[in-house]
């Protein structure tokens, strides 16, 4: 392929149907919470066990639950979270997304 010209990319695109899709695609203020709430509990229960293990327990147990705490909060947490609170698309209502969003980029 020479430097001048663009190949189209062939993108697998999943057939739904637009009725189907709508429905997916609902904003939900209550969902939105839930995961938002959600994710925020395990990184504090993740977080609390990982401080409590470093006081009490040896030093390799520690180390697995750093790994587990910061593989929960990046990948299925933080990261996520922002990425779609970027898009506005988790909430019906503006300002939780805003608020939520600016919450998880302090964290």
């Amino acid at each position: 392929m020479s430097l001048g010209t663009q190949e189209k990319i062939k993108w697998y695109r999943t057939p739904v149907e637009k009725p189907v899709m709508k429905k997916l695609m609902e904003r939900s203020d209550a969902k939105g919470l839930i995961q938002c709430l959600s994710i925020l509990a395990l990184s504090v229960a993740t977080g609390t066990l990982t401080f409590w293990s470093s006081l009490h327990w040896p030093w390799w147990i520690t180390v697995l639950l750093v790994y587990l705490h910061g593989t929960i909060f990046v990948f299925h947490g933080a990261h996520a979270a922002i990425h779609e609170l970027s898009h506005g698309t988790p909430f019906k209502t503006k300002w939780l997304s805003n608020f939520f969003y600016g919450l998880f980029g302090f964290i």
